[in-house]
């Protein structure tokens, strides 16, 4: 009996536990986790590691040139304090402008930008002093991408430059970084294995390891993880910011004749780079000759273009099949009253489409675009503000010719607050920027790189705070 009464309990509990798992196969699946088929809305993130200086204000500026509203969150990175977030909606082929929050105004930051849907561009504006020098900076944000990047426009001769390193990811990034300079790469032991936190900056002095050098180019490399980088430069006269750059086989860097224009060029390695260098102008090219005999490795050139360039818009273009070469380009405008302001742009790779926004007070806005390539093209621009989308009829069909620059205005855009642009070219693929100009509150310059918009792999993401971003 006490044999049966066992069994009995026995054969309860095992046809409970194959209940109990029967049960838990056909009951729905428990609220907290996302369904398995569930689509994925497409979207990406952008890291801008300096928006904003200790005691000054700063600006992100944004465009969605998608068909649909992008969800965005961003979240600040301040020197030495939690993270602050801001979660907001930007609608389809819209603009818009966001302040740094009042929380971190004591303090310097970065930012990350995650958006999904739509098809987003981020840019930053920045007022500070620094070094004896006070003005405005602005750059676009960057994608994390590449193991190695450069900055190749720097100097600790009168200049103080500061590499500044964002990690948007979710686990610490471990770097090496060196300074190229002179025909020499300085490797200093404190800058190898350099850690990056999970979302967090790193800052860096270039004058701490090479001492009143004239050109100095800073070079990152990750181990592990994915970056942004860029420099900041402050001297008197001059506040900057200069983004980081993958090196590659064919670059354009491109400036305005306005008052005075330096191009830098760097490789890093241990072959000499470059078979072709030209300048590009409204007149049509010539060879740049700085570069024209070749660039030796880590020797950073800065150099201008050299006489008889009409004014407007000018290029240099450098293509190499033996290492690849980081380009920038920075040149001064002078304002009303003499005043004076720099402004920079990054060598980017030439492309069919390619976006860039800029925010107020911009009041003069003018598109640079360069054509790299032996054939004619022709480029339309899609221009959104915070009232919408439109497509300018003198802004359809511009035709750039082979080895030349063009110089487009957008007028009556300047009072339009936030603008972006997003150009598509028919034919050979080109490089562009916006120089802005700002007589109100005070005289400034900005320019800004367009981004290429190159292959790249969609992350699904959901900017619910809760649920966390790939990036």
């Amino acid at each position: 009996m006490t044999f049966l009464r066992r069994w009995g309990l026995a054969l309860v509990a095992v046809l409970a536990l194959a209940g109990a798992g029967l049960t838990d196969r056909f009951a729905p699946a428990s609220p907290y986790l996302p369904e398995a088929d569930a689509p994925a809305t497409p979207g990406g993130a952008w890291g801008c590691p300096f928006v904003k200086a200790a005691g000054s204000p700063g600006w992100l500026h944004l465009a969605n040139f998608g068909d649909v509203a992008a969800r965005v969150r961003v979240t600040y990175i301040p020197d030495r304090r939690q993270p602050v977030t801001q979660v907001f909606e930007l609608g389809a082929g819209r603009a818009g402008t966001v302040g740094t929050p009042a929380a971190i105004r004591a303090v310097s930051a970065g930012a990350i930008v995650e958006y999904a849907g739509g098809e987003v561009v981020v840019s930053r504006t920045a007022f500070l002093t620094a070094n004896g020098g006070t003005g405005g900076a602005a750059a676009s944000c960057a994608r994390p991408g590449t193991q190695a990047v450069v900055v190749p426009d720097g100097s600790t001769l009168q200049v103080e430059t500061s590499l500044v390193l964002l990690n948007p990811g979710t686990s610490d990034a471990v770097v090496d970084i060196s300074l190229v300079f002179d025909g020499q790469e300085l490797e200093p032991e404190s800058l190898r294995g350099r850690v990056v936190p999970a979302r967090g900056r790193l800052v860096i002095r270039e004058g701490d390891f090479a001492f009143d050098e004239a050109a100095v180019a800073g070079v990152i490399r990750a181990r592990s993880g994915r970056i942004v980088a860029e420099a900041l430069l402050a001297s008197r006269g001059l506040i900057e910011l200069v983004p980081a750059v993958g090196p590659i086989g064919e670059s354009v860097a491109i400036a305005h004749t306005a008052g005075g224009i330096n191009f830098s060029a760097v490789t890093v390695g241990d072959v000499d780079a470059l078979a072709d260098a030209r300048t590009l102008t409204a007149a049509g090219q010539g060879i740049f000759e700085p570069l024209a005999g070749g660039l030796p490795p880590n020797t950073p050139r800065v150099a201008g273009p050299g006489g008889g360039v009409p004014e407007g818009p000018v290029a240099v273009a450098a293509s190499s099949s033996t290492a690849p070469v980081a380009l920038g380009a920075r040149w001064r405008v002078i304002g009303r009253g003499g005043a004076t302001e720099q402004a920079a742009t990054a060598g980017v790779q030439p492309a069919h489409r390619m976006s860039a926004v800029v925010g107020p007070p911009a009041s003069e806005l003018r598109l640079l675009i360069a054509n790299p390539t032996e054939r004619d093209s022709k480029v339309s621009v899609v221009v959104v503000t915070e009232a919408g989308r439109t497509t300018p009829a003198a802004l359809q069909a511009a035709t750039v010719e082979a080895g030349s620059t063009v110089e487009l205005r957008l007028n009556d855009l300047g009072g339009s607050g936030s603008v972006g642009v997003l150009l598509v070219a028919t034919g050979a693929p080109l490089a562009a920027a916006i120089q802005a100009v700002a007589v109100q509150p005070s005289f400034g310059v900005y320019a800004i790189s367009a981004v290429p918009e190159l292959p790249q792999i969609d992350v699904a993401v959901d900017p619910d705070a809760r649920a966390g971003v790939p990036a």
